[in-house]
């Protein structure tokens, strides 16, 4: 199956069941979000990685918009439904601003969430390093998911990981091996200072509206 979903390029990597805030600033996503918003239809977020447009993105909706300034930028709040193969990406829409994808959801990672609960052992490896992690960088917020569903999409952006890294665990189908490649990579930065004040700066900002200059092309 495939469809054309307007498309909004970013230097993120948006994870299924993932919350994302954004503000809305550029004219051709002022109008790529308000259609969206009217017709209550999705659009894709295809990760842009060193300047390209990644084969993968991530389909979201907006689950509602929170602010509307008088200049018509906007305050947003979507959620991340399923990862998409783009077949073709159009920088731009014939008689519209922003850019649009045709996206398949016919691909090997269509089912991600299907195995969306780790091995036990591997929860428990992960929660561990987790509240040391915490430890680590003298912060009071809880790092562990109410849930065991979806643990390691709901973390990984707090890390501070590497987009490239992000995007490989985007694409791994089994939740026991998303969370070893996060154990992995707190074990290999926990030495680190400086990227322990990058997490520490994610961590604090995660939930605030985030102002990304979207790519030309």
């Amino acid at each position: 199956m495939t469809t054309f979903l307007p498309a909004f390029p970013l230097e993120i990597v948006v994870f299924p069941n993932e919350t994302l805030n954004l503000h809305i600033f550029e004219e051709r996503y002022k109008q790529l979000v308000n259609e969206c918003y009217n017709t209550q239809k999705p659009f894709v977020i295809p990760s842009v990685i060193q300047g390209k447009v990644s084969e993968y993105g991530t389909e979201v909706e907006i689950s509602r918009i929170d602010k509307i300034y008088p200049d018509g930028r906007m305050d947003i709040r979507t959620l991340g439904i399923q990862v998409v193969r783009i077949l073709e990406f159009i920088p731009q829409v014939e008689n519209k601003l922003y850019p649009a994808a045709i996206v398949t959801y016919n691909h090997p990672y269509s089912k991600l969430l299907e195995s969306d609960i780790a091995s036990d052992d591997t929860v428990k490896k992960l929660k561990e390093l987790l509240v040391h992690l915490a430890e680590v960088l003298r912060i009071s917020k809880n790092l562990i998911p109410s849930s065991d569903r979806f643990i390691a999409y709901r973390i990984a952006h707090y890390l501070g990981m590497p987009l490239e890294d992000e995007y490989r665990l985007l694409l791994t189908l089994s939740e026991t091996e998303r969370q070893h490649q996060l154990i992995e990579f707190i074990q290999k930065v926990l030495p680190s200072i400086e990227q322990r004040e990058l997490m520490r700066e994610k961590i604090h900002l995660n939930g605030h509206f985030k102002h990304l200059k979207p790519p030309n092309f």
